[in-house]
C-alpha cells in the first residue's frame, strides 16, 4: 500500500478533482484490491491497482448523488416569470 498509495491517489485526483473524495476514493481502492489480491500476480500489482483506482472513480462520478449535486447551471436557475407583469404590459397598463 505505501509502495502505490501516492499513484492511486494522483489517479483518483485525475478524475474527480476533489482532494478529499480522492482520499476516500484511494481507501476503497485498496480495499477492495486486499480483499481480491490473490486474484492478481505480484508483478501486476501496480496496473491492477490503477485499473481499480479508475473504475472506482468512474462509479462514483456515475452515481446518481454525485450527478444530482454536482449538476452544471443548477445555482443559476432564471427567476420566475411574473404573469400579472406580463398582462399589465400586454394591455399597455
Amino acid at each position: 500500500m505505501q509502495q502505490y498509495q501516492k499513484l492511486i491517489y494522483t489517479v483518483c485526483l485525475q478524475f474527480v478533482h476533489e482532494p478529499h473524495t480522492a482520499e476516500d476514493l484511494t481507501q476503497d481502492t485498496f480495499l477492495s484490491a486486499f480483499s481480491a489480491i490473490d486474484r492478481c500476480e505480484p508483478q501486476y500489482y501496480k496496473q491492477w491497482l490503477v485499473r481499480v483506482a479508475a473504475n472506482k472513480c468512474k462509479d462514483h462520478l456515475k452515481s446518481a448523488w454525485v450527478r444530482k449535486v454536482d449538476a452544471p447551471g443548477d445555482d443559476a436557475l432564471p427567476e420566475p416569470v411574473s404573469y400579472t407583469h406580463l398582462r399589465a404590459h400586454e394591455t399597455g397598463r
